[in-house]
């Protein structure tokens, strides 16, 4: 699934792009936790976002990401 991810992109960006996705990931799930709704909802519109761009739906990017099994 993370050869989807843009093949024109060197190594380090894709590495770079799955880092950044890890930290959105982790980033909502501690602000649904603190029931902070309009950072989850950020935190959502910029996951839609990279999947639009990376032509990925949102499971495959999180297990690509390493951020879900």
């Amino acid at each position: 699934m993370a050869i989807k991810i843009i093949k024109s992109r060197t190594r380090f960006e894709r590495v770079a792009a799955l880092e950044q996705l890890s930290n959105d990931w982790w980033q909502l799930h501690k602000a649904a936790q603190a029931r902070r709704y309009d950072s989850v909802i950020w935190h959502l519109h910029k996951m839609k976002v990279f999947s639009k761009m990376h032509k990925m739906s949102l499971p495959e990017m999180l297990v690509a990401s390493g951020s879900i099994k």
